[in-house]
């Protein structure tokens, strides 16, 4: 069912190639990058984007420098790294897999270079972690949805028919390695009967549900209807959502969690309603050194997303062009308010 899904992001022939989501769902188009300041500006103006792709594109773009664009004189290596691997991980400061792939390919450098291997080793190092950073995302993917079965099973039993279930934003294959977060536990769900269709809400100001998770699930033929953000209370009270899972971008030691902004509301509503609501992530989002969501980085983007609607054509303007824009890319949503974390684990009760 999956087959038709491209990859976000490959290594191939000394090139990382990222899947250009701004250009979803019209074209499937991908940016080769060779030099981490390629691979930067693809996450920061979201071509790339997804807590766990996030961290496995950082991880190539950790590599591509150490490869193509280390300093010749190589006494002056360690310096030039340490400040360039701080740069690439403050490119997006709220999801943590960025800065921790970063630190686990610094490590793997440091390592190399402490054992008196030489820089190009050190570099073979960098590029072998990120492609191992890569894999582990895919293979923690599948686990969630794999074991995010029985509670699936569960709650389908007690209603006595499949789930209609609420997604928001892009917690997808195209947010991972493959298979997605929220998603996989979706796929898992839809393959073994447990799903019957899925709600996504369009997800503003880019858009990532109504361009990215509606097309991905339709590519994997997974029935689904978009929604509007504010028609979800709408849905609830009328008994049509049976779960909601979302993905997440960093979540504290209590269970708190930052994910793309409108979760928070749709979390209140769920809670209102008597719907369980769940996030989806891998141990790699997770930040043990944050008590709490008021601990969390929020990131504030461009006024320009929110007065434009993100088209075929670029950006087009839909609001006065000099009104005042608040504009924060996530929300946090209390640990109170979670059903459980799907996970690779299996699932976590806060």
């Amino acid at each position: 069912m999956l087959e038709k899904l491209p990859r976000t992001l490959y290594w191939e022939n000394g090139a990382l190639f990222l899947l250009d989501e701004r250009r979803l769902p019209h074209e499937a188009a991908y940016l080769e990058c060779t030099l981490s300041g390629q691979v930067c500006d693809a996450i920061a103006q979201l071509a790339v984007r997804g807590a766990p792709a996030i961290g496995d594109a950082g991880a190539y773009a950790v590599a591509l420098w150490c490869l193509n664009e280390r300093p010749a004189d190589e006494s002056a290596f360690e310096a030039a790294f340490e400040e360039r691997c701080g740069q690439i991980a403050a490119v997006r400061p709220t999801a943590v897999n960025l800065s921790w792939a970063v630190s686990r390919c610094a490590a793997a450098v440091r390592s190399a270079l402490a054992a008196g291997l030489g820089v190009p080793a050190a570099a073979s190092a960098a590029l072998e972690l990120a492609h191992s950073t890569l894999e582990d995302d895919i293979a923690s993917c599948k686990r969630i949805g794999e074991l995010a079965l029985p509670e699936l099973r569960a709650l389908a039993e007690r209603l006595g028919r499949p789930l209609r279930v609420q997604t928001h934003c892009n917690a997808g294959s195209l947010a991972t390695g493959f298979y997605g977060t929220a998603t996989s536990v979706i796929y898992h769900g839809w393959e073994a009967g447990l799903i019957e269709k899925v709600w996504v809400d369009e997800t503003r100001p880019v858009g990532q549900g109504a361009r990215l998770t509606a097309w991905e699930l339709m590519q994997a033929g997974v029935p689904c209807t978009l929604v509007c953000d504010n028609m979800a209370g709408a849905l609830m009270q009328a008994g049509q959502v049976d779960m909601v899972v979302v993905g997440a971008d960093r979540i504290c030691a209590n269970g708190d969690f930052a994910n793309k902004i409108g979760t928070y509301p749709l979390a209140v509503l769920a809670q209102h309603h008597g719907v369980p609501f769940y996030t989806a992530a891998p141990q790699s989002t997770f930040d043990r050194s944050l008590a709490s969501g008021a601990d969390i980085v929020i990131e504030q983007r461009d006024p320009l997303e929110v007065r434009s609607a993100l088209t075929a054509g670029g950006w087009e303007l839909v609001a006065p062009a000099d009104v005042e824009v608040f504009n924060p890319a996530f929300d946090v949503t209390p640990h109170q308010l979670l059903a459980g974390i799907f996970t690779e684990d299996g699932i976590l009760r806060v």
